[in-house]
C-alpha cells in the first residue's frame, strides 16, 4: 500500500469510527430505553446490539485487505462500498431492534 492508500483508509475510518460510536451508544442506550418501557434484559436484543458495534470494523477491515492492491480509484470505490453496505446493515438493525421490522420465524 502506497502513501496514499494509507491516507484515504485513515480519512475514511472517521465514517467508520462513526459507525462504532454509534452502535456504542445503541448498546449502552437501548437496554435502559427498554428497561423504562417494562422489557426484562431478557428482551434486549443483545446480538444485535453488538453486531452493530462489530460490523462496521468487520467491514471495512475486509474492505482495506481486499483492495490493498489496487490502483487508487478502485480501492476508494472498494472502501466506500463497505461504508455503504455498513450504513444499509446498521439501519436494518436499527429497525429491528426497535420493533419497526419484525422478523417471523
Amino acid at each position: 500500500m502506497t502513501g496514499t492508500h494509507v491516507g484515504v483508509t485513515a480519512l475514511l475510518s472517521m465514517v467508520v469510527g462513526w459507525f462504532v460510536f454509534d452502535g456504542i451508544a445503541s448498546l449502552v442506550s437501548l437496554p435502559a430505553f427498554y428497561a423504562e418501557l417494562g422489557v426484562g434484559a431478557e428482551g434486549v436484543p443483545w446480538a444485535l446490539l453488538w453486531s452493530g458495534v462489530l460490523l462496521p470494523v468487520v467491514f471495512y477491515a475486509v474492505a482495506v485487505v481486499v483492495a490493498r492492491r489496487q490502483p487508487m480509484t478502485r480501492f476508494t470505490i472498494v472502501l466506500i462500498v463497505a461504508l455503504a453496505a455498513t450504513a444499509a446493515v446498521r439501519l436494518s438493525i436499527i429497525a429491528i431492534a426497535t420493533g419497526s421490522i419484525v422478523l417471523t420465524a
